[in-house]
């Protein structure tokens, strides 16, 4: 709570240290979903920073702590949301994103079929 007060007040400084002494106790703890919310907090203000090399190191930590947690899809969704953020960050400040260009290889032949839990995408049977 505190070190979004701080981040809400641009004492970004301050925020962080309370995000990293939260990190530490969930560490202390035991406690991974806990330390995913503060790395979550903390890649968010990265983010929020435009600091894209840190953005996507500690969205990618939080990713990780939640998949080796068991975490929750909701849990796991956030994360991901937050990694994707980050790397878009990353592509936008390296000059390569390309909005237009994955706009252009969207598929446009009809629906697709969804991919499974594991990513694979099951074809429909004939």
């Amino acid at each position: 709570m505190a070190g979004w007060a701080a981040f809400d007040i641009n004492q970004h400084g301050q925020a962080q240290q309370h995000f990293g002494h939260a990190l530490k106790l969930a560490k202390a703890g035991d406690d991974s979903l806990t330390g995913v919310q503060a790395l979550t907090a903390l890649a968010r203000q990265a983010i929020h920073l435009e600091q894209p090399a840190w953005a996507v190191w500690l969205a990618r930590a939080a990713a990780d702590t939640a998949r080796r947690a068991d975490a929750p899809p909701r849990v796991m969704s956030f994360m991901l949301n937050k990694e994707a953020w980050a790397t878009a960050l990353r592509a936008r400040s390296a000059g390569t994103l390309d909005v237009h260009g994955a706009r252009e290889a969207e598929p446009t032949s009809g629906p697709q079929p969804d991919p499974d839990e594991k990513g694979r995408v099951r074809r429909p049977e004939r």
